[in-house]
């Protein structure tokens, strides 16, 4: 597939949650577009498959779990796969890790667990990595958000298996302020190039359980404004926010927000009023309290990738 690049400040208001597209810089031939959409439909086909295959091993290592089978969680490793507990205790091997789950389920019983996906990459046609949330269940709130989990499976004659796993704990957030590590976004923000801008205002609201963020949008200086707007919450389910983003076109969409140290990963999918698809990652990272940096990498619109974008300044609008 031959990506392809779109303006920065289109692909700005995307990825921070607004569904505003733009045409292609530059168009296909006809039997270019016909390969390149069969390549792109076999691959996403066989990523399915095997995503799917990937979530059913996620699933039987919590049925596994429940069932306190050590030899047979053991098995889901490969023959030197390793596992690091949320205290940071590396095991390494098939052996050492039946040892290590006999004693878990020796001590502790069963262990009642849901396992959360979030994302899934394909790392080679034989590697994966998936990430998500563990959430235990102690039989009386119901299943508890405790731990992050990020597992990469290596697929060994045919069979899926765990190379790496890790657990590492969630960061605690406050019942009545879930949203105060975003606290900085407040404000109004603005970011130019290319002869286009976006401005931004970021407001409180609901007793601090929501973030409201209005958008105004010019690909150009001739270009339309455009209004966006894009509302931040918090999902306990899995103990991270979440928000909802609506263009003035009548596009709409859906972000996750994941932290990593220092920086916010923004999964975001939407749909444009024409029923067109994009999605794209946004990473979001704070320079101080008046600057942050703003790129979208993994860009895709109806089935096309584009290249990732260089990373753009916003700035706080100082009053």
């Amino acid at each position: 597939m031959i990506a392809q690049k779109m303006p920065k400040i289109a692909l700005l208001a995307l990825s921070l949650g607004i569904v505003v597209l733009c045409q292609p810089v530059a168009s296909f031939a006809k039997s270019e577009k016909s390969k390149q959409k069969h390549a792109a439909e076999a691959k996403a086909s066989e990523d399915s498959s095997d995503e799917a295959v990937i979530k059913t091993q996620l699933l039987n290592l919590a049925k596994t779990l429940v069932n306190g089978d050590a030899k047979r969680l053991a098995a889901l490793w490969a023959d030197d796969g390793t596992y690091i507990d949320s205290d940071g205790a590396l095991c390494k091997g098939r052996a050492a890790l039946e040892k290590r789950f006999e004693s878990v389920f020796t001590k502790e019983g069963r262990q009642l667990v849901d396992f959360v996906p979030e994302t899934t990459k394909f790392l080679s046609p034989q590697v994966a990595s998936i990430e998500g949330i563990v959430r235990r269940k102690d039989g009386v709130d119901g299943p508890v958000p405790e731990t992050r989990f990020s597992i990469v499976y290596v697929k060994q004659s045919g069979v899926w298996l765990i190379s790496s796993a890790s657990e590492t704990p969630l960061t605690a957030q406050s019942e009545s302020e879930p949203l105060k590590e975003l606290s900085w976004l407040i404000g109004e923000w603005s970011a130019e190039a290319n002869g286009g801008y976006v401005k931004l205002k970021a407001d409180w609201a609901a007793n601090k359980h929501f973030i409201t963020m209005q958008y105004e949008t010019k690909k150009s200086a001739d270009a339309p404004q455009l209004e966006s707007r894009q509302v931040i919450g918090w999902d306990p389910r899995v103990g991270e926010p979440i928000s909802w983003h609506f263009d003035s076109s009548g596009g709409f969409g859906l972000g996750n927000w994941v932290k990593k140290d220092k920086q916010w990963m923004i999964e975001a999918s939407g749909v444009d009023r024409d029923g067109s698809t994009n999605e794209a990652t946004t990473v979001i990272s704070q320079s101080d309290d008046n600057d942050f940096t703003w790129q979208s990498i993994n860009r895709v619109v109806n089935g096309v990738s584009f290249n990732d974008s260089n990373p753009l300044k916003v700035h706080r609008v100082l009053k």
